[in-house]
């Protein structure tokens, strides 16, 4: 690919050709890497940095087809990358969800042996009712956890896309 975009060098570049002053020069390597090892000239980059934000502005950095499929890169990374969170996040739910059913369930036992019903048997709903209470205190707790966590990806992703605009 010939660019002169640095955010297309920056993203998927990984061997650089480089012509300058009349002369031809490979390196292995990212962009980022390039500016950090060799770099250009302090006054033509000065220059070209210059010219390319004022280019920018003027005209949009990608070719409609371009702009498409690094939007779909983009998209079906973070799709990968968050697929599994959130199985993790809908797996969780669900418990919460069949967890709070059988503590609803042990309660309405309860009242119902309340007016004369087996007392061991209501002793027993209690602690089973606490430890499914514990257990949704966990699982709302690792649920905020992985929900945040989806969120900080999300976002990511979000920034990578909004740049491409």
């Amino acid at each position: 690919i010939v660019t002169h975009s640095e955010l297309i060098l920056e993203r998927l570049a990984t061997r650089l050709v480089i012509f300058d002053r009349g002369r031809v020069t490979c390196f292995e390597g990212g962009y980022s890497d390039f500016l950090e090892r060799i770099g250009w000239d302090g006054e033509q980059r000065q220059e070209r940095e210059k010219d390319d934000s004022t280019s920018s502005r003027a005209t949009p950095k990608f070719g409609a087809k371009e702009l498409r499929r690094l939007r779909a890169e983009i998209t079906n990374e973070r799709s990968r990358a968050t697929s599994a969170l959130r199985k993790t996040i809908d797996e969780l739910e669900n418990r919460i969800v069949a967890l709070e059913a059988e503590v609803e369930s042990h309660n309405e036992e309860m009242i119902a042996l309340a007016s004369g019903g087996d007392p061991q048997r209501m002793a027993t709903l209690g602690r089973m009712a606490k430890e499914k209470n514990g257990a949704i205190e966990s699982a709302f707790s690792e649920l905020e956890q992985r929900s945040e966590e989806l969120d900080r990806i999300t976002a990511e992703f979000d920034v990578r896309l909004s740049e491409l605009e």
